[in-house]
């Protein structure tokens, strides 16, 4: 309510960790009630996959967004538990760790606890995002499209840097937002590279 009052537009960044699929019941109530206090858009991120676009009140919910940037195979230095969780000694680097988690997320390896994450769909879908445009008019909402992103690359120095995604792969990403969104009625139709919503 701050916030709207001393500015023309409101965008508030909600982080939460739903996980795939739609966002928890408590996420959509927190993001209606943002707008009912004067956000004019409602952008989630955290659960690391794409969820879908509600339209409430004339204002866009992006429940998750996925990840935009999400480069975390190239760090420097990683906390000294991961070494110790993935069984590698103290002369291990970050790139070690970096192979290790690997061999266990596409299950080349097994540890208790752990489960196979790199492997099929919901992997390719780590690696799906969107980049969203909102155009206001005199405090309207009146066009809304979300651009299709990829971050997936074969190589490790390039894995999660955002491009766009080609014709093809565009199209599959905002289909899966459309089913994602159909829950609150939302209709999204893929048009010159991006999905637009039906307002």
């Amino acid at each position: 309510k701050e916030a709207k009052r001393a500015a023309d537009y409101v965008f508030v960044s909600v982080h939460h960790h739903t996980n795939h699929g739609e966002p928890a019941p408590r996420v959509q109530h927190l993001a209606r009630e943002l707008v009912d206090a004067g956000a004019d858009a409602v952008i989630g991120h955290g659960p690391h996959v794409i969820q879908g676009i509600e339209i409430y009140k004339k204002r866009p919910i992006f429940y998750s967004l996925s990840n935009f940037v999400y480069q975390s195979e190239t760090m420097k230095r990683f906390p000294a538990e991961i070494y110790e969780r993935m069984k590698l000694g103290t002369e291990a680097t970050p790139q070690d760790v970096v192979d290790a988690r690997e061999q266990l997320r596409s299950g080349r390896t097994r540890q208790a606890g752990e489960t196979p994450a790199r492997a099929g769909e919901w992997y390719m879908r780590w690696h799906e995002a969107l980049l969203a445009s909102c155009n206001f008019e005199e405090g309207e909402l009146v066009e809304l499209k979300a651009y299709p992103l990829t971050t997936y690359h074969s190589s490790r120095a390039q894995r999660g840097r955002p491009m766009l995604a080609n014709e093809e792969q565009g199209r599959k990403i905002i289909d899966y937002l459309a089913k994602c969104s159909t829950q609150w009625g939302t209709k999204i139709e893929f048009k010159q590279g991006a999905g637009f919503v039906r307002l």
